[in-house]
């Protein structure tokens, strides 16, 4: 009789579907164990109703409440998505409203239901580049890295914006990896950008702009490297796709908000009213760059006193600017928090410990951007959708 090892058990590749469950009841369970078990232990840290303190998640919750209470006497029309311009307030006034809990762990439920959609999205791209179990391991950083659970088990905008655009760039992967499409395959990628862009417009509406570029790009770079040979149906997918994205841009980005209470680390939300209210401009061009300088001209003048702002005397007067900022914006996108912030203090409670956790994080992300040459080097067939990744990441 052939003796059993342990080590001889075959562990199938995990399927998207593992990948959704694993991570949703992994994220609900960490969630719930940090709300009711670590941070009121901490009591330096603990801002009570599970949250921490200097977050912006803290003025959501206090002002979901007030919300949820206005609802419970008008009903549905006093309901708002984004008041003071913030999505996170109007998602968690109707989970208050439905659940007539007021307590942000109802949250998690919905928290870990989309950071694990954007899991399956990440483990997507990956197996679009190599076989499921190496991409399920390359997935794990993301899911297990800890700044994960302050995505998660708080209420913040990142979960959702993170999950849409890791759709749309699964979807321009899939065009550049995938030589085969039917009607099936088109509506599929049609259905996950809808997804994809409703999930950041929620949240971060002025995002759609840079994703947007990064789309077009992307669909440059398909149709030059890997568009020879492709049907109709797939050309016309790749048109689809790009009309969607369009429509999703012609959408309004909230009403003109009304000024937020003094609440230094939960300013109001740039909104597209604020990028109406500067100098009428002739072009397109000139149009974006006004908006994108007065989107980052909000944040700076909001977030005056955040310790994660870098370069906050950096104005965009035209296309020129943007163009000469690149390179700088390319070293902070990719490699900050930089290492003279690591075991530094910040201007919120327990940030020296965030910022010890964010350098460790960022040590291990430099290590594995050294790996990106030789990825490119050694994956000639899987070139294309391996750029398209890379570009999408870096717009």
């Amino acid at each position: 009789m052939r003796k059993w090892v342990p080590w001889r058990i075959k562990i199938s590749a995990p399927t998207p579907i593992d990948v959704f469950f694993l991570v949703f009841f992994g994220s609900l369970l960490a969630g719930i164990f940090i709300q009711w078990v670590v941070l009121p232990a901490m009591p330096g840290l603990y801002a009570g109703h599970g949250l921490m303190k200097g977050g912006d998640w803290v003025w959501f919750h206090n002002e979901a409440t007030k919300l949820a209470e206005v609802m419970r006497r008008h009903g549905w029309q006093a309901w708002e998505l984004r008041p003071h311009g913030n999505a996170p307030i109007g998602i968690a006034a109707a989970a208050y409203f439905l659940t007539g809990i007021s307590e942000p762990w109802v949250l998690l439920p919905i928290n870990a239901a989309v950071f694990a959609l954007a899991a399956v999205c990440l483990h997507g791209i990956f197996t679009s580049l190599a076989p499921r179990r190496p991409a399920f391991v390359a997935t794990l950083p993301f899911v297990l890295f800890p700044s994960a659970a302050m995505i998660y088990g708080q209420i913040h905008k990142d979960v959702f914006s993170i999950a849409g655009m890791s759709a749309v760039i699964l979807v321009w992967v899939k065009f550049a990896g995938y030589a085969k499409l039917d009607w099936r395959g088109v509506l599929g990628r049609i259905a996950l950008v809808v997804a994809g862009c409703l999930l950041v417009w929620i949240v971060r509406p002025y995002l759609l702009q840079p994703l947007m570029a990064a789309s077009l790009l992307a669909a440059l770079l398909v149709g030059t490297m890997s568009g020879r040979g492709r049907g109709a149906v797939w050309w016309l997918g790749i048109l689809l796709c790009l009309l969607v994205q369009a429509g999703y841009n012609k959408l309004p980005a909230a009403p003109a908000a009304p000024a937020a209470p003094a609440a230094p680390t939960a300013p109001t939300a740039p909104t597209a009213s604020a990028a109406s209210a500067a100098p009428a401009a002739s072009t397109y061009l000139e149009r974006a760059v006004t908006r994108l300088n007065v989107t980052r001209a909000a944040f700076v003048d909001e977030y005056s006193n955040a310790g994660s702002n870098i370069d906050t005397d950096v104005r965009f007067g035209s296309l020129a600017d943007i163009v000469s900022y690149i390179p700088r914006a390319l070293q902070v996108g990719l490699l900050a928090p930089f290492p003279s912030m690591w075991l530094s203090n910040g201007v919120s409670p327990g940030s020296g410990a965030m910022r010890l956790i964010s350098g460790m994080e960022t040590a291990v992300s430099y290590v594995l951007l050294i790996g990106l040459g030789p990825l490119l080097y050694g994956m000639k067939d899987k070139r294309p959708a391996l750029l398209v990744a890379i570009l999408m990441a870096v717009v």
